[in-house]
């Protein structure tokens, strides 16, 4: 939001001027600017510091400035999807996806009108970082099925440690990438279609290996048992099973290069 706010002014500050710099987790900052208290944020700042502030009909994300304990107004932004965003959903649900929810620190217009356009499933809105953590061993506690957590931010840091699969974009948040299992580099979205297809392939021809390699094993130790197999087929058994499951492994590039 700040970088944001910075990006559309040509606004310069000395920051020699800031004498006094405080963050406040899920509600807004506080500076102290020449003989200036400066409070920046959104509504439960507004509150807990009991100063009356405009409500607006938006669902844009409200950051409200008060100036000596003096409502000064608000800027409203609002996020655009991405194009890469649209299809996600109806996608992952092809992909045997059935359950997709949204986790966000917005406010209720805002995460209402991003999962009716993105057809996602269940919404939980106005989420501070421990919130999200608790929803997440909600719906963990809820199925027996894995789930996998998709953030950017710094918020989504441990809502990502604590999922069976952790995504996190490559423009996000260093604590988001470190606690994440998947880095998706180019930031496309579609891209966890392509985890998902692939990852099956996988999973698929790692199966047929070890059915293929345990098939073989045991005839041989069969034949082996009635003295019917020589050292030749003992040989193949071990050492030739292993290059043809190597050969069969190296579909999965193939498959790839298709999907990608």
């Amino acid at each position: 939001l700040a970088k944001s706010i910075l990006d559309s002014t040509n606004f310069s500050l000395d920051k020699k001027r800031v004498k006094n710099h405080n963050e406040i987790p899920g509600k807004g900052i506080k500076v102290n600017l020449d003989e200036k208290v400066i409070l920046v944020g959104n509504e439960k700042l507004m509150n807990d510091n009991k100063i009356k502030y405009i409500e607006e009909e938006t669902t844009g994300a409200i950051v409200h400035l008060a100036v000596n304990d003096v409502y000064y107004g608000n800027i409203i932004l609002e996020d655009t999807l991405r194009e890469s965003s649209k299809n996600l959903v109806s996608n992952l649900k092809k992909c045997g996806i059935n359950n997709t929810y949204l986790l966000t620190g917005d406010n209720d217009k805002i995460a209402i009108k991003i999962s009716n356009k993105l057809n996602i499933d269940k919404v939980y809105s106005k989420l501070l970082p421990n919130e999200k953590q608790d929803i997440l061993k909600k719906i963990k506690q809820e199925g027996n099925e894995k789930v996998a957590y998709v953030g950017d931010g710094i918020n989504d840091g441990p809502v990502i440690a604590l999922s069976d699969v952790g995504i996190a974009m490559g423009n996000g948040s260093d604590l988001a990438v470190e606690s994440s299992d998947v880095v998706i580099l180019n930031n496309d979205l579609n891209k966890l279609i392509d985890l998902i297809k692939i990852s099956k392939k996988t999973k698929k021809i790692v199966t047929q290996n070890i059915i293929l390699i345990l098939a073989v094993k045991t005839i041989f130790l069969i034949l082996s048992g009635f003295g019917i197999s020589n050292m030749w087929e003992a040989v193949f058994a071990d050492v030739g099973i292993s290059l043809i499951s190597i050969l069969n492994s190296l579909r999965i590039v193939n498959y790839k290069n298709k999907v990608l």
